[in-house]
C-alpha cells in the first residue's frame, strides 16, 4: 500500500541523540531490482523485505533461476544472479515456509521471497453441461454431459490437468469411449501423476449455479446444453414473493450469466436458471448488509491540547492522523477540523502540508482509518510504522463518493530526507517544479482470522479491492467525487478498510509542496452495481 499519508514527524531526534560510540555507519541492504525465468509479475516490498513473485506454469517452481539481482552498493547477499532456487516451499504467498535470503552490509538484513504459480485446469467434451470438477488431492475430475451424448462417442474439444507443458498418455484427444473410467497418466518436470477420468450423464439440462449475492445486487450463473436454440436465462424473486423478475442471458459454450440488480440488502431471495421451457433447481441467497463507518461526515472532531482527533470520544481510534508527531515538532495540527463556509455542511477536515521540521523536513496533512503511535527511529522505514492502516470491516461498497476542494503549491525541493531516499530508491527529483497532488483512496483487505492489528507481514493481508482519487488541479470551491471501487476478487469478504487523505500524495515520503491545503467533507458508501466504463 503506498504510504502517502505519514509525513509524520516520527524521526524527530535533537542532535546529540545518536552515541558517538556507535562504530558502523547504519547502511540498509535493499534488493534494487530482481528478475527470474519465467516470471509473470515481481514486486519487491522494501518495508517488509519481501520479493512476491507470479510463475508461469512452464516454470519447474522447484529450479527458478535468479537471471539478475541488484542490490545495495558495496553489500554482499547469499543470492546471487546465476542461481538456481527451489520456491516450492513458499508456494501460495501466506502458505508454506518462503526461501529466506539475507543481505550484509554492516549489519545483516533477512528477505524472503514467495511465489504463486498458476494452474489453469480445463476438461471440455462434446455435450459438456457445467464446468468440470476437479479434485486435486485425489487427482480426479467428473465431467457432466447432456442425457443425449452418446458416452461411447465423446469428442475431447479442451484438455489440461496440470501445466501447459504436461504430457498425457494416453493422448485424451484419441480416445472416444468414455463409458467407464479412464485412467490418464500426466507428466512434467519429471513428475508423473495418474488422473482419474469420470464423464457422467446428468440428469438435467439446465442447471442453476451458485449465487454470488452483494448488497444490492447479486451475480448469477447456470449452466445450459450448449447445442440448444432455446431461450436462456434467470428468474428471480423474493422469497415468498409471487411474481418472478426475468433476465435474459445469451449462452456461450453452455454457460449463461447475469447480473439481478437493485435489490434489497439483507433480503432472502430465490433464483432459477432456464432454457426455453426447462427449469433448472431454485436456489436461494440473501443479500449482504451495508454496514456504516463512523463519521463519514467528519462531524465528530475533538481537540485536545493542540492535537485534532475526529472520533466521538477523542484520541486515535477508528481515524487517526499524524498531528501527535506534528505537534511534538512544536507546530500545530496540520489536520484540523473547520466549519461555516469552510464546510459542505456542519464540519469538514482541512489538511495543511508543513515544510521545515526537523530531519524530515516535509510533513503532509492526512486523515485515514487506523492507528498513530510516535516511534523515534532513525530508520525510515520504522519510523513509518508510526501510522498503522486499517481498521475492522466486512462491507463491499462499489465506491466512495464525497466532497473536496484543493489548492496545490509547487514542490520546490526532493532532498527531503537523504536516508529516505536512500532507502526508498526514489527521491522523487521529477517533482520538483510541478505542482503538488492530493490523493484520496479507499482498500478493502482481508487479514487472517483473529488478528486485530495489521501484520507487518504484507504478504498475510490479500487486497480484495482498491480505488483513489489523484490531481493536482486546483479547486477554489468544493467538487464532488465518486471514486469507483477495483475489486480483485468477486468472493471474497474483507474485514478491514483503509480511507486515506493527503494534501501531498508522496508526503509519507517526505516529498510535496509547503501550503498545499486539502479540505474533505461529508464522505459516502455506494453500494450499487456500477456499470462498467
Amino acid at each position: 500500500m503506498r504510504r502517502v499519508i505519514i509525513a509524520i514527524i516520527t524521526m524527530i531526534c535533537v542532535q546529540g541523540c545518536i552515541n558517538n560510540d556507535i562504530p558502523y555507519p547504519i547502511i540498509f541492504g535493499t534488493v534494487e531490482s530482481m528478475s527470474v525465468e519465467g516470471q509473470t509479475d515481481l514486486k519487491i516490498d522494501a518495508t517488509n523485505r519481501i520479493i512476491r513473485l507470479t510463475l508461469s506454469d512452464t516454470v519447474d517452481i522447484r529450479k527458478v533461476k535468479i537471471t539478475d539481482l541488484v542490490i545495495t552498493k558495496d553489500s554482499r547477499s547469499t543470492l546471487d544472479s546465476g542461481d538456481v532456487i527451489d520456491l516450492s516451499n513458499g508456494v501460495g504467498y501466506a502458505i508454506g515456509s518462503p526461501y529466506v535470503f539475507n543481505i550484509t552490509t554492516f549489519q545483516q538484513y533477512d528477505w524472503q521471497i514467495e511465489a504463486i504459480q498458476p494452474i489453469d485446469r480445463e476438461i471440455k467434451v462434446s455435450g459438456s453441461i457445467g464446468s468440470a470438477l476437479f479434485d486435486n488431492e485425489n487427482q480426479s475430475v467428473i465431467v457432466k454431459v447432456s442425457q443425449n451424448q452418446d458416452l461411447y462417442d465423446i469428442k475431447v474439444e479442451s484438455f489440461q490437468l496440470g501445466p501447459s507443458v504436461a504430457t498425457y498418455s494416453p493422448n485424451p484427444y484419441t480416445i472416444s469411449d468414455y463409458s467407464k473410467e479412464v485412467i490418464i497418466t500426466m507428466s512434467y518436470f519429471g513428475i508423473e501423476e495418474d488422473w482419474t477420468i469420470d464423464i457422467q450423464h446428468s440428469m438435467e439440462n439446465v442447471i442453476t449455479g451458485t449465487p454470488n449475492p452483494w448488497s444490492s445486487f447479486a451475480y448469477l450463473t447456470g449452466d445450459v446444453l450448449p447445442t440448444s436454440t432455446a431461450a436462456t436465462g434467470f428468474e428471480y424473486k423474493k422469497v415468498g414473493a409471487q411474481d418472478w423478475n426475468v433476465l435474459t442471458s445469451t449462452s456461450r459454450n453452455g454457460t449463461i450469466e447475469g447480473i439481478a440488480k437493485n435489490l434489497d440488502p439483507n433480503t432472502s431471495y430465490v433464483v432459477r436458471a432456464f432454457l426455453g421451457g426447462e427449469y433448472g433447481a431454485e436456489v436461494e441467497f440473501k443479500t449482504d448488509n451495508q454496514p456504516s463507518i463512523p463519521n463519514l461526515n467528519f462531524a465528530d472532531a475533538y481537540l485536545d491540547g493542540k492535537v485534532w482527533y475526529f472520533n466521538e470520544s477523542g484520541g486515535n481510534s477508528y481515524w487517526s492522523t499524524g498531528n501527535e508527531g506534528i505537534v511534538t515538532a512544536g507546530r500545530s495540527s496540520s489536520t484540523t477540523s473547520v466549519s461555516g463556509n469552510e464546510a459542505v455542511t456542519g464540519k469538514a477536515v482541512r489538511m495543511e502540508t508543513y515544510n521545515g521540521i526537523m530531519m524530515v523536513q516535509v510533513a503532509a496533512g492526512n486523515i485515514y482509518t487506523g492507528t498513530y503511535s510516535t516511534k523515534l527511529s532513525l530508520n525510515p522505514v520504522e519510523a513509518l510504522k508510526s501510522a498503522t492502516f486499517g481498521r475492522p470491516y466486512r462491507g463491499r461498497p462499489t465506491a466512495l463518493k464525497g466532497w473536496y476542494r484543493y489548492t496545490p503549491q509547487t514542490i520546490t525541493s526532493s532532498s527531503y530526507w537523504q536516508k529516505a531516499a536512500e532507502v526508498f530508491n526514489n527521491n522523487f527529483a521529477d517533482s520538483v517544479g510541478k505542482k503538488d497532488w492530493c490523493n484520496i483512496y479507499m482498500t478493502l483487505e482481508k487479514w487472517p482470522d483473529g488478528v486485530d492489528k495489521r501484520p507487518e507481514n504484507e504478504a498475510l493481508i490479500t487486497k480484495i479491492a482498491h480505488g483513489e482519487l489523484i490531481s493536482n488541479e486546483t479547486v477554489p470551491t468544493y467538487k464532488q467525487f465518486t471514486i469507483p471501487m477495483t475489486y480483485y476478487s468477486l468472493t471474497e469478504i474483507p474485514n478491514h478498510v483503509t480511507i486515506v487523505a493527503t494534501s501531498s500524495l508522496n508526503g509519507g515520503y517526505f516529498c510535496g509542496a509547503a501550503g498545499s491545503v486539502l479540505y474533505v467533507d461529508d464522505f459516502e458508501l455506494i453500494f450499487d452495481y456500477l456499470e462498467q466504463e
